[in-house]
């Protein structure tokens, strides 16, 4: 079987024009993407702060009186029948550590820990309870305290 020339010639023309096809197909995808991210990416409203104060910033650790005076304590697993796992660095308290009962919640936590939570943080990282003394809270009997 044999192919005439001009059939070799009609199919490189229309090879050359699919190529030139598909070219000008990638131009216009490439144009319009281009064009749509710009689009997108131009800001719909334009908040200009001019004359606004920045917003306060709330301080979130606890005030360092508050902090010294809660509770220090020598943690003795005779005092506790489950034990205490610190949850801010997960493993559990044994005999001779020192340890920070809170007042309104009762959560105890190794003293390291519990004072770097408090740096940025006034919640028991428990339950999430407000922490501070309070007059009406009575703490917890028979635990030796150390004043820090």
């Amino acid at each position: 079987m044999r192919i005439s020339s001009e059939i070799v010639v009609a199919a490189i023309i229309f090879f050359f024009m699919m190529v030139v096809l598909a070219f000008n197909l990638y131009l216009y995808a490439k144009w319009h993407l281009r064009s749509a991210l710009r689009a997108h990416s131009r800001p719909r409203f334009d908040f200009t702060a001019i004359d606004i104060d920045p917003l306060p910033v709330p301080d979130h650790g606890l005030e360092a009186t508050v902090l010294q005076s809660l509770r220090v304590t020598v943690y003795r697993a005779t005092d506790f029948k489950e034990g205490i796992e610190c949850a801010i660095c997960l493993s559990q308290l044994t005999d001779g550590e020192v340890a920070r009962l809170l007042p309104k919640c009762g959560h105890g936590f190794h003293l390291d820990c519990i004072d770097m939570w408090f740096c940025s943080h006034s919640t028991c990282p428990l339950c999430r309870r407000p922490v501070g003394t309070n007059p009406n809270v009575q703490p917890m009997s028979g635990l030796p305290t150390i004043h820090a």
